[in-house]
């Protein structure tokens, strides 16, 4: 499958990969933190966007898609994964590997932000 409309050019965004790392405290309560993997450039486009307050969770989610070049420094990207990117954290939903004629990964996000109750 080709990258339509994207070339290696338009990838100008820096943005970090990041792995999880839990740990435990001793009452047995978990926290999740994330350890900076590698700075890669990307092309972002955002997917869409919207508002949802369904299942008592209140917040709003804008889906994007990152367009990364596969390297040696993507090896091993999974889904618990995050991006950073210009202060903001993206959760990784799904990888896939573009083309193997340009090493390309598409990897598709979501962003949580959480709603202001004052603007309510």
């Amino acid at each position: 499958m080709a990258v339509k409309g994207v070339s290696i050019g338009m990838m100008n965004k820096r943005v970090i990969l990041s792995y999880p790392t839990v740990t435990t405290d001793d009452s047995g309560g978990r926290e999740v933190t994330y350890s900076d993997h590698a700075p890669v450039w990307a092309f972002v486009r955002k997917k869409n966007g919207y508002r949802s307050v369904e299942a008592n969770m209140d917040g709003s989610e804008a889906t994007h898609e990152f367009f990364i070049r596969n390297s040696s420094v993507t090896t091993g990207i999974e889904k618990k994964w995050i991006i950073k990117h210009d202060d903001r954290q993206f959760i990784i939903q799904d990888i896939e590997k573009i083309s193997d004629i340009r090493p390309y990964l598409k990897i598709t996000v979501y962003e949580r932000e959480s709603i202001n109750e004052s603007d309510s």
